[in-house]
């Protein structure tokens, strides 16, 4: 008897034990849009700008489709973006609004090696990252 009152109230406690898990993976509210992409911090007092322009090391121009993935301190992705020059915007530059801290931003291009900076944002400052790709 008791195993099965245990079962019936298992699987509502795991379906919402899955619900959060995957709401989680939604909630830094990556994009994945260029050139610019915007993480969704909580309070807007705590957080700064990053500004990341990926160049061609020799020819010095925009590598188009380059991917950024911004992970914070544990290790989690917390924003994603692709290069696209093509765009709108004002600014060859992508763009993340994030909380203070510190940050691990991986640029992969094809055609190019992976390049890994380390960066810190300051909450309502801007910081502008200028990474040059080798081939």
């Amino acid at each position: 008897m008791f195993y099965k009152r245990f079962k019936s109230a298992l699987l509502p406690l795991s379906m919402f034990a899955l619900m959060v898990a995957f709401a989680s993976m939604f909630a830094a509210g990556s994009a994945s849009a260029a050139p610019s992409a915007n993480s969704r911090p909580t309070s807007t007092s705590d957080t700064g700008t990053l500004l990341v322009s990926v160049i061609d090391a020799q020819s010095r121009e925009i590598v188009n489709g380059a991917q950024l993935m911004v992970f914070d301190t544990d290790a989690n992705v917390v924003a994603t973006a692709i290069v696209d020059s093509g765009s709108t915007a004002d600014t060859d530059a992508v763009q993340f609004s994030l909380m203070q801290g510190n940050y691990k931003v991986e640029i992969t291009a094809e055609g190019y090696e992976t390049t890994v900076v380390v960066v810190s944002v300051m909450a309502s400052e801007t910081h502008q990252y200028d990474v040059e790709l080798q081939k």
